[in-house]
Formats: structure tokens, sequence, C-alpha cells
């Protein structure tokens, strides 16, 4: 009798592997963490952070009708998101067919709380980073130019999508945001700031400019380099155009004095050198006259742009 109960004993299994197997462990944190998301006042959060944020940058309104908090995925899904004429030199206001903002959680570096939004223009779509910190709001985008197709790549922007958005000559081809970095005040203050971006063959349309009839003119690669030295002052630290095969090729540096209160009116202050292909000058005459007085090295007209955003000139650099 005593050896059985023994034995029956050491047959009782003490591991608790019913109790503790990895599926009910699985279920019990997901059902904690559902319990602990649905007591979270997330509306009141984003209230408070993202409504407060998109509505009130400084020079430019944003609107939308109504948000709702998607489970999947944390996210905040915006319905007839709509930026006002006059964002980032907008003539029109402009409305997006997709845009999410992707709840990442605490960052440590930048310290804040981070996002990431995705917009859907057309055929334009920007998948950003955004911190909010306790100043200031940080943003980070990028992407990668290769023989990959960019079907799905994001921060590709079709400029023929803003054609009607912005005033100026008319450009065809793709920009790519390969390194876009800002630090941005809640006051409007704009701080610490990188741009990369870059066009692997960038168009000028057929289209009349000034009363001068222009036929199509590929230009080529387009890279440009910028940096904010003060909250509103802008270095251009590289600006090059075209290749040796392109009819025009142009190098330029210098910096933009941002005018807060008119943005059109923000002082220039560049310099560099254009260069113009033969069979561009026999096709386009004109320009040997319109460059008559400039100096030319190696066959590089020297060029200084002064004046403002709404009326550049053009004068040799001397």
């Amino acid at each position: 009798m005593g050896n059985s109960v023994e034995n029956e004993i050491k047959d009782i299994d003490y591991s608790l592997r019913g109790i503790f197997s990895f599926k009910k462990i699985l279920i019990l944190i997901i059902v904690s963490s559902l319990i602990i998301v649905n007591s979270i006042p997330f509306k009141d959060k984003v209230d408070s952070i993202i409504y407060g944020t998109l509505t009130n940058i400084p020079g430019c309104k944003i609107n939308f009708s109504s948000y709702e908090f998607s489970y999947f995925l944390p996210k905040i899904i915006f319905k007839d998101l709509n930026f006002a004429k006059g964002c980032f030199g907008l003539s029109r206001s402009m409305s997006f067919s997709k845009s999410d903002i992707y709840i990442l959680g605490p960052s440590l570096y930048p310290f804040g709380f981070a996002f990431r939004t995705q917009l859907k223009y057309l055929n334009s779509k920007v998948d950003a980073e955004i911190i909010t910190g306790i100043s200031e709001l940080t943003l980070l985008m990028e992407t990668t130019i290769d023989d990959r197709s960019d079907k799905d790549k994001h921060n590709i922007i079709d400029i023929s999508d803003f054609k009607n958005l912005v005033q100026g000559p008319k450009l065809k081809g793709k920009i790519y945001l390969s390194n876009i970095f800002a630090n941005i005040g809640y006051n409007g203050a704009i701080k610490d700031t990188k741009i990369n971006i870059a066009s692997k063959n960038l168009i000028i349309p057929t289209q009349t400019i000034s009363i001068v009839n222009i036929q199509k003119i590929e230009l080529g690669p387009v890279l440009l380099q910028a940096e904010m030295v003060t909250d509103s002052k802008l270095k251009l630290v590289k600006l090059t155009v075209g290749d040796d095969k392109s009819p025009i090729i142009a190098h330029f540096t210098g910096d933009i004095k941002f005018n807060k209160r008119n943005i059109n009116h923000s002082p220039l202050n560049f310099r560099g050198e254009l260069g113009l292909s033969e069979d561009f000058q026999e096709k386009y005459s004109w320009t040997n006259l319109v460059f008559s007085s400039f100096d030319k090295k190696d066959k590089f007209y020297q060029i200084e742009v002064k004046g403002n955003l709404e009326s550049p000139i053009y004068r040799s650099a001397r």
C-alpha cells in the first residue's frame, strides 16, 4: 500500500506545463493588452498631440473632416485631409487620397513620441517619421535612387501631380527625397534642417515662358543639397543640373533669406555657372544676345542671381 502511494506521488507532474504553455501565455498577453488599450483615452491623446499639432502650424492651415483610430498596427486615419492655399507655397488647396498616421511609441533620440505618416496625392507617395518633442517637431524622410522599380517606393514626387498647384515654369519628371531632416519649433521657427533631393531625368516640356516658345528640353540628372544656417536663412550647398550629354549644365551655390511675412519677397544670393551646348545655342539663338554681357570661363557663363523669389535678377558674376 505504502509503495503504491509513493509511486503515485512520483508520477505527479509538477511542471505546470498545462498552465504555462506558450499558447496560453500568448493569449493571456493579448487579452491583457486589449484591456489596457481599451482603458486608455486615445481620443484625448490624439486631440492633444496630433490634432493640436496639425491645426496650429504657423502659416499653414490643415483641415480634415474627422479621424478614426485603428487598433491594427495602431494608426489614425484622417478623412478629407486638406492643405490650404499657401502651405509650402501652394497656389491652391491640396487634398490627399490617403492620409494615415501610425503610432510608433516613445523615442529616446530625439526625445519625444514617434509617429509615421503616409500620404498619397495622385501618383506621389510620402512616408515620413515625425517625432513630437517638448518644444519642437522632428521630421525625417528618406528614399533610394537605384535601378529597381519605383512602384513600391515612397518619397518620390511626380512633378506632374503639382502642375496646377505651384506657379512658375512647368516641369516633368520624378523628384527623389533622398534625405530630409528638419527640426521645427511649435512657434514656427525652423531649426536644424538638411535637404538632399535628386532627379534622374528632369524635363522642361514644351511651353511658353515670358513670351518665349520653348520646345521640350531634357535636363538630365539634378542634385540639390541645402541646409538651414539660421531660422530664416537657407544655405544652398550645391545645385547641379545636367551632365556631359545635357543641353544645359549648371552649378550654383548661395543662400535665401526667408521673408516670413511674404515668402515670394525672400531675397536671393546665388553664384554659379551655366553651360549651353552648341546645338542648344543654335536652336535658341536669342541666348547669344541674352548672355552677351556675361563673363565666360571655360565655356561656362559666370552668373550671379539677386532679387527675390518672385522677381529674380540675373547678372554677370565679376
